[in-house]
């Protein structure tokens, strides 16, 4: 969908269309913005890559990690 309006146009002169358009395309660019992966492109250093398969298998074994309040206490941070 995009919108064929300069950008000058003022919003009085708009049909409901072109508002409703306009709407939509803004709302679909912030969504992009929001969503996007800011990692894309970026390769994964392979000792990282081993943790993460490890901390996957421990995962399905189930495994557990450490508690919520633990962490919180090592980080002094309230919950």
């Amino acid at each position: 969908m995009s919108v064929n309006l300069n950008m000058t146009t003022p919003v009085s002169e708009m049909t409901a269309q072109d508002l409703k358009a306009l709407i939509a395309e803004t709302m679909a660019e912030s969504l992009r913005e929001m969503f996007a992966d800011p990692d894309e492109g970026m390769t994964l250093r392979p000792e990282i890559g081993e943790r993460l398969r490890q901390a996957h298998s421990r995962f399905l074994r189930g495994e557990q990690g450490v508690p919520l309040t633990e962490v919180a206490k090592r980080f002094k941070v309230e919950l």
